[in-house]
């Protein structure tokens, strides 16, 4: 495999990896923190309710029962405020929270959860039960330190949480291992697949029936993707090929058309055929500009049609193989023209012409001699071309092992692709007697 496979999946299974551990350990925070908040929430509400229960049974058992450990009784605010520093004690019957500082010989009581915030510096803690038995009475303050159970096992959820968090990082990267592993694998092998395809694979091979086994996930949608575009590829780069090919194979007739023209003008002193030979080189000239046109029209996959009209068929037929009789004078090949005057056919007047060009031309330039017999007719009010020779034979009639070679032989390939951009009919068969048979059905525009 190349550097490619071993870096570019690498790097993406290290992003999952590190993203899932970032995850799993931001977790492992947030449920930490929540549960230690939690913790202290429980401690606050058993630790009051003990006190309250504590304090309030001692301020009831009355002024000389002994009171518990650490409790000390206070009955005017004067003795309370001497003793704690508490500038305003509570009054109101209940239990209350304070902080003290003892250095400083302060007090702070705690009514909300702001003064919490507020008086986070200091650090001795207090309760303090308030015994209020009505209006216009002696109140009675009951204070005692408050003990913070969480302090006894504050190391061992230290250390209990550093070591889930231990466990949570390397079930993380396991897991990130994991899933980086078969995520990524679908990607690896797709990566194979576009190394090994075979440069020289034609477009049609990739679909419909695509030699890859794709899925029905992302993965197979992306390959589904590139097998589309690398098919277009190709066909554009066939297109340009074809293009080429059929410029020159076309171009040749006009511009022998041309070139003898040119040779004869320069010989002929007689003004009548001087004019002839000048009609020629214009016909040739527009012969290829329409030529061009029709190329252009063929490269786009017919996106963009040429305006059409209703074309006599035998008019241009006839034509044609005048043309080719001017062109080969010498060519041993008989012409039978049998052409209905009646068949129409809707289309541009050049399309049709570039289409007998190749058919008959053709005839002259591989056949060495025999006949050849041009039929133009309609069936079922269809216009129909057909053309039938004596000679050996396209080369795919004469191998069955390459009939499904593409290509046609004899420079075909212009007619077949002017017949799929106008969605006519062709077909091709080997005649019984030798020789082959093209027939052309020009299908109506309302049917195509």
């Amino acid at each position: 495999m190349s550097e490619s496979k071993k870096q570019q999946p690498g790097r993406l299974a290290s992003r999952i990896r590190w993203l899932l551990v970032g995850l799993a350990v931001l977790q492992a925070a947030v449920f930490a923190s929540v549960g230690w908040m939690l913790l202290l929430a429980a401690e606050e509400l058993i630790r009051n309710q003990y006190y309250e229960h504590l304090l309030e049974y001692a301020a009831q058992a009355g002024p000389t029962a002994p009171l518990p450990p650490g409790v000390i009784r206070y009955t005017s605010n004067e003795s309370i405020s001497e003793a704690l520093g508490l500038a305003t004690p509570p009054t109101e019957r209940g239990l209350y929270s304070a902080f003290r500082d003892s250095a400083q010989n302060r007090t702070e009581v705690m009514y909300g959860l702001l003064d919490y915030v507020y008086w986070s510096d200091l650090d001795e803690e207090y309760v303090i039960w308030v015994d209020s038995p009505g209006p216009g009475k002696a109140v009675t303050w009951l204070v005692s330190p408050a003990d913070e159970y969480t302090d006894a096992i504050g190391r061992s959820l230290q250390v209990a949480l550093l070591i889930a968090a231990l466990v949570v990082i390397v079930v993380a990267l396991s897991a990130g291992s994991l899933i980086a592993r078969w995520t990524l694998k679908p990607i690896i092998a797709l990566a194979e697949r576009v190394q090994k395809r075979d440069p020289d694979i034609k477009a049609d091979v990739l679909y419909p029936g695509r030699t890859a086994q794709v899925g029905h996930d992302e993965v197979g949608v992306l390959e589904s993707a590139l097998e589309a575009y690398e098919a277009r590829l190709r066909e554009s780069l066939a297109r340009e090929r074809d293009f080429l090919a059929d410029c020159s194979h076309e171009l040749r007739t006009p511009v022998a058309v041309l070139k003898g023209a040119v040779a004869l003008l320069q010989n002929s002193a007689d003004d009548a055929a001087r004019e002839r030979y000048f009609g020629r080189i214009e016909r040739s000239v527009h012969r290829m500009e329409r030529l061009i046109e029709i190329f252009l029209m063929v490269a786009r996959e017919g996106s963009h049609r040429m305006p059409t009209q209703a074309v006599d068929a035998a008019e241009v037929v006839s034509e044609v193989v005048d043309e080719m009789r001017a062109l080969y004078p010498t060519h041993p090949l008989r012409i039978q023209l049998r052409a209905d005057q009646t068949v129409t056919i809707d289309c541009h007047r050049e399309v049709l012409a570039v289409l007998c060009h190749n058919l008959i031309g053709n005839a002259f330039t591989h056949l060495p001699g025999g006949e050849l017999c041009v039929r133009v007719d309609s069936i079922d009010g269809e216009g129909r071309l057909r053309v039938e020779d004596d000679g050996p034979g396209l080369p795919e009639f004469k191998n069955a092992a390459v009939a499904s070679a593409p290509g046609h032989g004899y420079g075909l390939t212009l007619v077949e692709r002017l017949c799929r951009t106008h969605r006519w009919r062709l077909s091709k068969v080997p005649r019984d007697q030798g020789g082959t048979c093209i027939e052309v059905n020009f299908t109506r525009a309302d049917e195509a």
